[in-house]
C-alpha cells in the first residue's frame, strides 16, 4: 500500500527522520522512512514503489543531504509529481532546482510537538493528503435520466453519424497505407547524433560473438599513432563488458564501473561534473568498434541527453580524438530499451565518454546510468 508520507533523508539524519516520522504516524498517517529492506526484495524496487506512490514526499535538507545523489534523485521524482514538501533541518543551501518550493524551517526544532514551524508543516501535509485524488476516492458520475424525445432525436441522427464514421475510417486507412509506403521506400539519414533501433538487432550479451561483417574499403590511417585508426571489424562483442575483459581506467569516482557491470536491472548516479570515464579493453589491446549502445529504461530528467564519444591510443590520460557527439531519446523504446548510436569504424586502445548534458540540466553533473555497451572486436 502506498504511504501517505515518504521521508527522504541522508544517512546521518536518520535520528531526526525517525523523530519526525513518529509525530506524523501519531496523526494516523502511514509513513515510509525505515530503509531496512525485507529479504527477497531489492533496494531499488522497494524505494521506487514507495516513492512513486506516496501522497507527499518530505525531503529533509541538511549539509549532508544536499550532497547526496539519492536524496536529490528522490526530491526530483517528487517535484515531477508535484508532491515535494522540503524541510530544512539545519543551515544548508538547498540545491537550485528545488528552491522554487518554500521549505519548512525546522533548524531550531528541538522535538516540541507544538512548535509553530512543525505545526505549519503538519497542516501542509494534511491538506495534501486529504485532497489527494486516489482512484478509489474519485466521485462516480451518475447516469442522466433518459427521455423518449432524446431517443427519437438520436434515432434520426444515427444514419448521418454512421456515415461520417465510415468516411473517417476510409480516410484514416488511406493515410496510414500511404505513410507506410513512404517509410518503406525512404532512406535513413545515417546522422550520428540520434539514437536508432532495429527490430532485427539486440545488444550483445557478455561473452557473446556476432556475425563478422565484410571488410571495409577504407584503409587504416596508420598503426600505433595517437589518433584512433579506421579498420575493419573482425568479430563483434561488447568490448566494455567485464566478462569480455573491459575495465575502467580513469574516472572521477567508482560509480562509472556500474555502467559496464552487465547488470541491466539497476541504475546508478555517475559523477560526471569533474571528469570523464575512460575504459580499456581486454589486456589494453587495440580493438575495432562502430556501435555504442545505451540502455534508457524510462523517461526521466536524470537521463543523459547529449554526450560525446572519444578514442585514443596513447594512455588513459593521453590524447583523445572525438568520434562524435550524440543525443539520446528521453523515452523507453520497445521491444528493446537499448538505444543505438552508429559511427564510422574506429580502432583504438582506449574509449572515453564525456557527458555534455542531462534532460534536466540540474542533473548534468550526476545523471543516472543503467548500462552501456561498445560493439566491435579485436
Amino acid at each position: 500500500m502506498a504511504p501517505d508520507v515518504f521521508i527522504s533523508y541522508a544517512k546521518g539524519n536518520r535520528s531526526r527522520a525517525a523523530e519526525l516520522a513518529s509525530i506524523l504516524e501519531a496523526k494516523g498517517w502511514s509513513v515510509w522512512w525505515d530503509r531496512d529492506i525485507l529479504p527477497g526484495r531489492t533496494f531499488d524496487d522497494v524505494i521506487e514503489e514507495a516513492l512513486t506512490g506516496a501522497r507527499s514526499v518530505v525531503v529533509l535538507w541538511s549539509a549532508e543531504s544536499v550532497k547526496s545523489r539519492w536524496v536529490r534523485a528522490e526530491a526530483s521524482a517528487a517535484a515531477e509529481r508535484d508532491v515535494l514538501v522540503p524541510v530544512l533541518i539545519e543551515p544548508a543551501t538547498i540545491p537550485l532546482e528545488f528552491r522554487r518550493v518554500e521549505a519548512a524551517d525546522l533548524t531550531n526544532w528541538q522535538g516540541d510537538r507544538d512548535d509553530p514551524e512543525l505545526q505549519q508543516l503538519i497542516e501542509t501535509l494534511d491538506v495534501r493528503i486529504r485532497t489527494d485524488a486516489r482512484p478509489d476516492t474519485l466521485p462516480v458520475a451518475k447516469p442522466h435520466p433518459t427521455h423518449s424525445s432524446l431517443d427519437r432525436r438520436w434515432s434520426a441522427w444515427l444514419p448521418i453519424v454512421a456515415a461520417f464514421i465510415a468516411g473517417a475510417a476510409v480516410v484514416y486507412l488511406a493515410v496510414t497505407f500511404t505513410g507506410r509506403r513512404s517509410s518503406s521506400v525512404g532512406g535513413s539519414s545515417g546522422a550520428p547524433s540520434s539514437a536508432t533501433t532495429s527490430s532485427g538487432s539486440s545488444p550483445i550479451r557478455a561473452g557473446g560473438q556476432g556475425e563478422a561483417p565484410g571488410t571495409s574499403d577504407t584503409p587504416r590511417a596508420g598503426s600505433a599513432s595517437s589518433h584512433p585508426t579506421i579498420a575493419s571489424t573482425i568479430g563483434r562483442m561488447n568490448l566494455l563488458s567485464s566478462a569480455n575483459g573491459g575495465h575502467l581506467m580513469a574516472a572521477p569516482d567508482d560509480s562509472w564501473r556500474y555502467a559496464i557491470d552487465d547488470n541491466v536491472d539497476t541504475w546508478q548516479y555517475i559523477q560526471a561534473g569533474t571528469g570523464d570515464g575512460v575504459y580499456a579493453f581486454k589486456d589494453e589491446q587495440a580493438a575495432t568498434f562502430d556501435t555504442f549502445m545505451m540502455l534508457i529504461a524510462d523517461t526521466s530528467g536524470l537521463n543523459i541527453k547529449d554526450f560525446e564519444l572519444l578514442a585514443g591510443n596513447d594512455a588513459p590520460l593521453g590524447t583523445f580524438h572525438s568520434i562524435g557527439q550524440f543525443q539520446t531519446k528521453n523515452i523507453r523504446l520497445y521491444p528493446s530499451p537499448w538505444q543505438e548510436f552508429k559511427f564510422e569504424e574506429v580502432r583504438a586502445r582506449y574509449f572515453k565518454l564525456h557527458v555534455i548534458s542531462a534532460w534536466d540540466m540540474g542533473w548534468k553533473t550526476s545523471p543516472k546510468v543503467n548500462e552501456w555497451q561498445l560493439l566491435g572486436g579485436f
